[in-house]
């Protein structure tokens, strides 16, 4: 299964345990969380602009999966304001460009904090 199939399954899995629209944010960030700590990998061909910048078919597959969680996220955040769980005046696309852009920050310090793990349990190892 592929990244783009993958994070598909993974919204449909969020959106049809039918929640409560801040449910289901938090539902769907703990699933992303879970997900890339599970494959990292992708974390990498996400987060590598030498492999984006020289693979046109990689960067058409990124455009469609943040297509979709954009949309998938829209949605979750409009129907929380129309019932008035979140009680935000700023237009939806800003919201979603905001949370999304704080958690891929979020995700790549991740990935930055475990990489130096990795490497300080090497240089432990290697010191003994």
């Amino acid at each position: 299964m592929s990244l783009e199939d993958e994070i598909q399954q993974l919204i449909k899995n969020v959106a049809a345990m039918n929640l409560s629209p801040e449910k289901e944010l938090e539902n769907l960030f703990k699933s992303l969380y879970e997900f890339f700590g599970q494959k990292s990998y992708y974390l990498h061909v996400l987060f590598s602009s030498e492999i984006t910048e020289n693979d046109v078919a990689i960067q058409r597959v990124l455009q469609r999966i943040k297509h979709n969680v954009k949309a998938y996220l829209s949605t979750v955040l409009d129907r929380g304001k129309k019932i008035r769980v979140f009680n935000n005046k700023v237009e939806t696309r800003y919201l979603v460009e905001n949370i999304l852009g704080r958690f891929r920050l979020f995700m790549s310090d991740q990935q930055l904090t475990n990489k130096m793990i990795r490497d300080l349990k090497l240089i432990r190892a290697n010191k003994e």
